[in-house]
């Protein structure tokens, strides 16, 4: 489920007006976030994960599309700068990413803030094809997920990220 613009302009608003007001740490209204959530939360935390624009300075908003690339230096590329062993991993069938934005190129603007910073990229990294956020599927969906993770893990102890 998606928010109208209207709606996540709404939240927005009434977010910051709380936050302003000293009120961040307290609850929005059941429909603000309970529909796509499945919880209630603050105005602090709505705010750090819908990151309003154009700052966009939401501290756990790091994988949205419409964040520039020089946001993603300031986030992959800082952790390519400090030797940070990264696989990046984002779901086909993401329920919270709308049908429209292309994730391949997504990843692959994280992946490149990343790698130019010095940083070398876990080899599974990218799409990871079938999966939905929780990655719930079982089978080869899971079989994948699990491989790749265990090749990362077997890369980093052996020293080769």
């Amino acid at each position: 489920m998606f928010y109208r613009p209207d709606e996540v302009k709404k939240w927005n608003e009434m977010a910051q007006r709380w936050v302003r007001e000293g009120k961040g740490d307290e609850m929005l209204p059941n429909d603000a976030s309970l529909p796509l959530l499945g919880a209630r939360t603050t105005a602090n935390r709505w705010l750090s994960i819908s990151s309003p624009g154009p700052e966009h300075k939401g501290e756990d908003d790091m994988f949205s599309s419409d964040l520039s690339d020089e946001r993603f230096r300031t986030t992959f590329g800082v952790a390519g700068t400090k030797g940070v062993a990264l696989m990046i991993l984002y779901s086909e069938n993401d329920g919270f990413v709308p049908s429209t934005v292309d994730k391949e190129a997504l990843v692959k603007r994280m992946e490149k803030a990343y790698t130019e910073a010095g940083g070398k990229l876990g080899k599974g990294s990218g799409i990871l094809p079938g999966a939905s956020h929780t990655v719930k599927e079982e089978g080869k969906v899971r079989e994948d997920l699990l491989k790749r993770v265990v090749e990362f893990i077997e890369d980093v102890e052996k020293g080769t990220l």
